[in-house]
């Protein structure tokens, strides 16, 4: 029998290749002229400022439907969730209560208390959803991987990732 950490070995150092051919597309993207022309203009932009024609709007007035608008999305979509939903559908709950959340946060001195108790909420439905969205990853990936290189997984392997895909 062979222990976890044996059994694994191999799936192991399959994502450290897959994760260093992937730093080398993040590296490259970070050399590149594109991205070397946003930073410039993202400098510029900040030392420039805002154009002086930019309107001056009540806050208030402007905060108020954008977070109705959103918490309204995050409650519909809720709402609509079942036990047996695609995954997909609590990924896009997890994107609309980030919108929402960083809605809040931008306007939340407005709304004293009460917007920052709801963000917390927010807060923590957004790292439950993010451990669902984590979960399914991995398991899209254990499947991928070991239906792309079955001849180089030992059955130990095998019989590790079912265990847990399982959990």
């Amino acid at each position: 029998d062979l222990t976890w950490e044996q059994a694994t070995s191999k799936l192991i150092a399959i994502l450290e290749e897959q994760r260093a051919a992937e730093r080398q597309v993040l590296t490259d993207l970070l050399d590149s002229a594109r991205f070397e022309a946003l930073v410039q203009g993202m400098s510029v932009a900040l030392r420039e400022g805002p154009p002086p024609a930019v309107p001056r709007v009540e806050v208030r007035g402007f905060a108020a439907p954008i977070l109705r608008r959103r918490i309204g999305a995050v409650r519909k979509d809720g709402a609509r969730l079942v036990p047996s939903s695609p995954p997909a559908e609590y990924h896009a709950l997890r994107i609309r209560g980030k919108r929402f959340r960083y809605s809040l946060e931008l306007f939340g001195d407005l709304y004293g208390r009460p917007a920052e108790r709801m963000t917390e909420a927010v807060k923590r439905l957004q790292d439950l959803l993010g451990e669902h969205q984590d979960a399914e990853v991995m398991i899209d990936w254990l499947r991928a991987t070991v239906g792309a290189q079955p001849d180089r997984l030992p059955p130990e392997t095998l019989v590790a990732v079912g265990e847990q895909i399982a959990r």
